[in-house]
């Protein structure tokens, strides 16, 4: 049985173009530090991608600025100020902090994911909690391809088991995260989670303002500030807090579904 809780209306598509060109990177008004060089940085985050067994903590704190990365070709990633963790087993919490501004991170091809200030636990278990922590600014995250995801200031837990609680608090400003292509995803300041349990309580504060969320093809979803949780055990209390404001989210084609504020159970 489903239940949706709140839900807010949803801008037209025309704020969603506006915004994503607002989001350009190279539209800098002002100088900013140099960019992060990729290379280090990524292979630090790579690391997260592959078996963490026994660590204590897992920790990814991150600051990028007038960044661009991108990734292609069939399940192609592209991650920026992001912590993914895979088949693996934390004695500790997971923490992602980041701070984005001016920046973009694309992926194409069939299975895309961008991760832009996000965090993914994917078939582990974690005996602390997952804290995700982002702070996004006039940045674009585009993911594009059949069954792409796109995630900005989000947290996913699949198939995991977490003791702790599940925490996400995103501000996101004048930025666009879109995906592209069928039964294709945007997530922006959202936590989704799928299968598996979480012991703690589940949590998730939004600040969004003057962006846009798209996600267009057939069956194709756009979350901006929800909970989702879909065949999950969750013991604690769950909870959303989504202020939003000048901000558009927007699903195109048949079958697709457009959710803001909302908290659903399936």
């Amino acid at each position: 049985m489903r239940k949706i809780i709140s839900c807010l209306m949803v801008p037209a598509l025309m704020l969603a173009i506006a915004t994503f060109a607002m989001a350009d990177p190279s539209a800098s008004d002002q100088p900013a530090p140099a960019p992060e060089k990729t290379g280090v940085a990524e292979k630090a985050r790579a690391a997260g991608r592959g078996a963490v067994a026994g660590l204590k903590n897992v920790l990814n704190d991150l600051g990028v600025i007038e960044d661009s990365n991108s990734a292609s070709g069939k399940g192609a990633s592209a991650n920026k100020g992001t912590r993914e963790i895979r088949n693996s087993q934390v004695k500790g919490s997971v923490i992602n902090q980041a701070n984005i501004e001016k920046s973009s991170n694309t992926a194409t091809g069939e299975n895309a994911t961008a991760n832009m200030g996000a965090t993914t636990v994917d078939d582990s278990t974690v005996t602390g909690k997952v804290v995700n922590r982002a702070d996004i600014y006039k940045s674009s995250n585009v993911a594009r391809g059949a069954n792409a995801t796109a995630n900005m200031g989000a947290v996913t837990v699949r198939k995991a088991r977490v003791e702790g609680k599940v925490s996400n608090k995103a501000s996101v400003s004048k930025s666009a995260n879109v995906a592209r292509g069928d039964n294709a995803t945007a997530n922006m300041g959202s936590v989704t989670i799928l299968g598996g349990s979480v012991r703690g309580s589940v949590e998730n504060e939004a600040l969004v303002s003057k962006s846009a969320n798209v996600a267009s093809g057939a069956g194709s979803t756009a979350n901006m500030g929800v909970v989702t949780m879909k065949d999950a055990e969750v013991a604690g209390s769950v909870s959303n807090k989504a202020a939003i404001s000048g901000t558009s989210n927007v699903a195109g084609g048949v079958g697709s579904t457009a959710n803001v504020g909302s908290i659903t159970v399936d």
